[in-house]
This record gives C-alpha cells, sequence and structure tokens, in this order.
C-alpha cells in the first residue's frame, strides 16, 4: 500500500508532463505550418511587387511559332536559365527595402548562408516584433520560413537542380507555353519553429550560430507548396485597347434600339470583328442609335479565346478569381477592382429575388462562362427602387451579352471562347427604350489599363496549394 500510494503521484505526475508534452509540441507543429503559409504569401508579394511577367525569354513563346524544344535558348538580357528571374534581393544599407532578411552569398562568422532566396524570420513568444539583439534574450522561440532560389544549372561543374527551389512551369502546365515565359511558378515554403539560445551577432547584425546548429534547436518542420499564375490580359488587337467591344462577326452585334456604342477618342470606333467578316452590325444605320462612327477592323484569323486573352483557361481563372460564383453558388461581388467569375447564365435585374443580382454596380474583370444580361432597374418584390446596372473594366463572355435600357459598361466588352463552353461565339445586343434610358457601351483604354495594373497580376491557384504535415523535433 506505501508503495501504491508513492506511485499514484508519480504516474500522475508523469501524465500531467506528457499531455504538456503533446500540447506544446502541436503548438509547435502549427507553428511551422502558419510560417511556411506565411513563406507563400510573402513570396507572392514578391512577384506581384515586380509588376510585369516575371520571365526569362525575351518574349512569350507559343507553339507552333516556338521551336517545340522544352529548353528555350534566348532569354532576356542577364538571364541564362529559366529560374533566374526569381531573385529576391538583400539591402544591407537601407533594410525596408529588402525582400529577404539574410544575404544568400554573404560570410558571416567564417559560415557561408545557404542559398536561401526568400528567407525570414520572426520571433513568437515576445511582445515585440522586433528581434532581439545580442544580450537581449527577451525571445526564445522564433518561426522561420525559406524559399529557396534556384543555383545556375549551366556552370561547370552542374550542380544538382534543387527540387525545393521556385521553379517556372509554364510549359509543364500549358503545351502552349515554355518553362522562361514566367506565367506559372511553382512554390515551396519551409517553415521552422525552433529555440534559439545563442544571440551572439557578427558585423553585419545577423546571429552568428545558425538556426539549426547547437545550442540552438528546431522544434518542428513543415512545407507549403502553392503555384503562382500570372492573369495576363491581351487584347485581340494587340493592345491598343480603342474599340469597345471584340466580337467573332460584326453580325454578331446587335444594335437593336435606342443604343450607345462608341470607341475611344483618338480611334472613334466601337468594334472589331473577326477577318472575312464584312457584314455591318444590325442596326448600325438606325435613326436611334448614337456612336462616334460605328466601323470595325480585321483582327486575323486567330480566334478570340480565354487562352489568347487571359493567359489560362477558364477552368483555372475559376481557382484564381477573388469572387467565384455558379446556380448553385450566389456570385457576390463586395468590392472594386477585383477578378469576378461566374459559371453559367447571370441576370442583373431589378426583379431578382436574391439581393447581389438585382443590381452590379463595381470595376474589375468580370468572366462570365455563360450568357450574362444586365437588365432593367425598376422596383424589385419587396418594392424598392433599383438603379440600373453599370460596370467599369473589361467584361468577357462565352454566351450572349445583352445590355439593357438605363444599363452602361465603360472599358471594353470581349466575346470570346473556351473549351468549357460548347459555344461558338455569343452576341452582343444593346437594348434600350424610348425617353433617354439608352443602353451604353463606351471603350475606357484608360481603366482597363488601370485593370490590368491593379487586377491582372500574379495569383495563387488554391487548388495548387498543399500544406504538408509538420513534425516535431525533426
Amino acid at each position: 500500500m506505501v508503495i501504491v500510494a508513492i506511485l499514484i503521484p508519480v504516474a500522475m505526475t508523469l501524465v500531467k508532463n506528457i499531455r504538456l508534452n503533446t500540447q506544446q509540441a502541436q503548438l509547435y507543429v502549427a507553428g511551422a505550418q502558419n510560417a511556411a503559409k506565411a513563406g507563400i504569401e510573402d513570396t507572392l508579394g514578391y512577384f506581384i511587387r515586380q509588376k510585369t511577367v516575371v520571365r526569362a525569354l525575351n518574349a512569350t513563346y507559343t507553339y507552333p511559332s516556338a521551336a517545340a524544344s522544352p529548353t528555350p535558348t534566348v532569354y532576356a538580357t542577364g538571364f541564362s536559365y529559366v529560374d533566374q528571374p526569381f531573385n529576391p534581393q538583400y539591402n544591407p544599407t537601407n533594410f525596408q527595402y529588402s525582400d529577404t532578411f539574410q544575404e544568400t552569398t554573404q560570410l558571416a562568422g567564417g559560415m557561408t548562408h545557404p542559398f536561401y532566396g526568400l528567407c525570414n524570420e520572426y520571433p513568437v513568444d515576445s511582445a515585440s516584433n522586433s528581434i532581439p539583439a545580442a544580450g537581449q534574450n527577451t525571445a526564445v522561440y522564433f518561426g522561420r520560413y525559406e524559399v529557396q532560389e534556384q543555383t545556375n544549372p549551366i556552370v561547370t561543374p552542374a550542380p544538382t537542380l534543387n527540387p525545393m527551389a521556385v521553379h517556372d512551369i509554364t510549359g509543364t502546365r500549358d503545351a502552349n507555353y515554355m518553362n522562361g515565359d514566367g506565367l506559372v511558378w511553382a512554390i515551396t515554403s519551409t517553415g521552422y519553429i525552433y529555440k534559439r539560445m545563442d544571440y551572439t551577432m557578427d558585423q553585419y547584425g545577423e546571429y552568428m550560430i545558425p538556426y539549426n546548429v547547437y545550442p540552438n534547436k528546431v522544434l518542428a518542420t513543415a512545407k507549403a507548396y502553392a503555384e503562382f499564375k500570372k492573369l495576363s490580359l491581351n487584347l485581340p488587337d494587340s493592345g491598343a485597347g480603342d474599340a469597345a467591344v471584340y466580337v467573332h462577326s460584326a453580325a454578331g452585334v446587335n444594335l437593336s434600339n435606342y443604343c450607345y456604342l462608341n470607341g475611344s477618342a483618338s480611334n472613334a470606333y466601337g468594334l472589331c470583328a473577326m477577318a472575312g467578316n464584312t457584314t455591318q452590325p444590325t442596326g448600325a444605320n438606325a435613326s436611334n442609335f448614337v456612336g462616334g462612327g460605328i466601323t470595325y477592323t480585321s483582327l486575323g484569323d486567330a480566334p478570340i479565346s480565354d487562352v489568347s486573352v487571359f493567359g489560362m483557361s477558364l477552368k483555372d481563372i475559376q481557382f484564381v478569381a477573388d469572387y467565384s460564383g455558379s446556380a448553385a453558388l450566389p456570385l457576390s461581388i463586395v468590392s472594386s477592382n477585383k477578378l469576378s467569375y461566374f459559371n453559367g447564365n447571370l441576370t442583373y435585374a431589378a426583379t431578382q429575388t436574391n439581393a447581389v443580382y438585382q443590381q452590379l454596380n463595381t470595376s474589375g474583370i468580370l468572366i462570365v462562362n455563360g450568357n450574362l444580361t444586365l437588365g432593367l432597374g425598376g422596383n424589385n418584390p419587396s418594392g424598392t427602387n433599383v438603379l440600373p446596372s453599370y460596370y467599369s473594366g473589361v467584361v468577357f463572355v462565352t454566351g450572349n451579352l445583352t445590355i439593357s435600357d438605363g444599363c452602361q459598361v465603360d472599358g471594353v466588352v470581349i466575346m470570346g471562347l473556351s473549351n468549357s463552353y460548347s459555344g461558338s461565339g455569343g452576341n452582343l445586343t444593346l437594348l434600350g427604350s424610348s425617353g433617354g434610358n439608352f443602353a451604353y457601351l463606351t471603350a475606357d483604354p484608360a481603366g482597363v489599363n488601370h485593370v490590368i495594373q491593379q487586377v491582372a497580376q500574379y495569383r495563387e491557384d488554391l487548388s495548387a496549394r498543399k500544406v504538408l504535415l509538420a513534425f516535431p523535433g525533426i
């Protein structure tokens, strides 16, 4: 009985310690996963800050015009391999302008840092976000992430390619492009939670003892994978942006009643049609049509498709859109300058019972894989007056587009094709009414350029994200 009486509190203490250690390990695991995901977000910010396509090739090559070779041979100035454009910078004099907090080639305390591309650390148990200096042991536990940069594979002797480094996989994801075109990048981020026991710093202000060298100890490691896709926006007339609408046939534009269609002020034409179509738009000579000279021009024989305009298919766009909707999932656009995607037929009108579909009044890029109707304003089912719809930016529709009286689109309308829609290019109808309730479609090159800068940027493909299980003590 004496022995049992002694063992019971000992056992309870052991169980308590095991439970506390398990809880602590779970915290380490969660922290490492969060650090890995933070690396993904930080890397996305790096790509967006470049404000251009991050690519190694001089120009975007598409098959079959490019040589059918997996290895591109023509690089932009300063690049010799496809992954080289991912090159985060370290600024030792103005740290706030640095992409990464650790120089990749710098020698510190006689030790060479690994070839990190983008790396950052932060304390996880300190009241301040600042990393403590030597002797200020206010933080013990740190979060850290590493997004590695590829070494030059062309040097002699050639190094082994790093599978954990950032890679341009454009050609792997789309046979119409090549690795080096910069449209799709694969990102792997490694996150750590580690315990720092030595705070000695070198002349560069970095810790002399690396995070994974004794007496410091790594408590948990996790990895996160993501793919970034560049949403390009290539207008069918090579980006001139003078037209209000791009269609496959001029006959597909119906100026049926009381409508306004106008191109930009510099080139006052409202329509661009495909080659071989000489038919005037229906209603172009009607007395109830107002515009700055309705003309059309040839765009060549290439189709106006989702891939040619956005650099990716609608199947991929739905996974990078800010807002997505379908017949089963309402499309709620709650802020401007966003990428919105709807799969199916979409109607905005005062008679809609769902409030989000009673009026469209925002800006950005709106893609509808089906028919789009901007209907009449007036009273909704509850009796409240609803104003007509207005949209500024880019509208891409694979089916038919109808702009009714009082509704207005400023920017550009693209009547495109998609492999995921069974149509051959839809029709545009401007349908106004008497009494000044015209249907408006006006080209706005400045607005389109603003959308390209604000919306058409690198985005994470959420369908590709993976967060691998973290392991404590590894």
